[in-house]
């Protein structure tokens, strides 16, 4: 996965990407690294992108006071256990919802990655964009 430091480097702006964003409903908002920069200057949160993995895509969900992380498998990857654990550190400032998503294509794709995703993410299939698939008992954790 990228780092937020990344000279000239984006998020991900996939067909996935812009259609997980979609389902998300009318006020999400698929965010560019320079946004994620400038919000965290001005909130004085240093840690964001300091551990070296940065999500494919990060989509602000202004109706459910939520932000989403993404991982894209044949991007960069699961957002594994390890991974999970350092974003929730990373954006620990943020007063809503951290929501981390693994996007995959479809259902199949799941049986085919070596990682599984972590405890209390999801995955999201663009082939059933109104379904989510939840590894724990609560998205807040």
């Amino acid at each position: 996965m990228d780092t937020l430091d990344d000279e000239g480097a984006d998020f991900a702006e996939g067909d996935r990407v812009r259609a997980l964003c979609v389902a998300l409903g009318p006020e999400a908002e698929l965010l560019s690294r320079q946004q994620v920069a400038a919000d965290a200057a001005r909130a004085e949160v240093n840690n964001v992108g300091r551990s070296g993995i940065a999500p494919d895509a990060i989509i602000l969900d202004r109706a459910a006071d939520r932000i989403v992380l993404v991982a894209q498998p044949e991007r960069a990857g699961v957002a594994t256990e390890e991974i999970a654990r350092r974003w929730r550190s990373e954006f620990s400032c943020w007063r809503g919802t951290v929501v981390i998503v693994t996007a995959f294509g479809q259902r199949a794709d799941l049986a085919r990655v070596a990682a599984m995703p972590a405890w209390g993410s999801c995955a999201w299939f663009e082939t059933e964009p109104e379904h989510y698939v939840w590894f724990g008992n609560d998205m807040n954790k």
